[in-house]
């Protein structure tokens, strides 16, 4: 080996411990955002917790009987959305179900 050949060794190799450095020194510049992050997180999740146990009933309450005499409420439906393909799947209108002629 020429003492070209050695120099060019030594810069490549300079070079990707150069840009390792770089790259582990980022990870490390980022590593306490991270850390803050994931407490924050943790905290949110615990309180969310501690949340939906303060408010759990603890039995579920009957619901109230009707007054004798009283007849049951009607059922109510939910509202019509306005999708026409689920309202021809449900009530025919009586149509054929030919395709339409094609124009020429």
């Amino acid at each position: 080996m020429d003492g070209t050949a050695i120099t060019i060794g030594v810069l490549a190799i300079a070079g990707v411990v150069t840009v390792g450095l770089v790259v582990l020194k980022g990870i490390f510049d980022q590593l306490p955002d991270v850390i803050e992050s994931f407490r924050r997180a943790r905290d949110a999740w615990r309180s969310l917790a501690e949340a939906d146990e303060a408010t759990e009933p603890e039995d579920d309450p009957e619901p109230p009987t009707p007054p004798a005499g009283v007849e049951e409420p009607p059922q109510v439906l939910p509202p019509h959305t306005g999708d026409r393909r689920s309202r021809r799947a449900e009530e025919p209108d009586g149509r054929n179900d030919e395709e339409p002629p094609m124009a020429a």
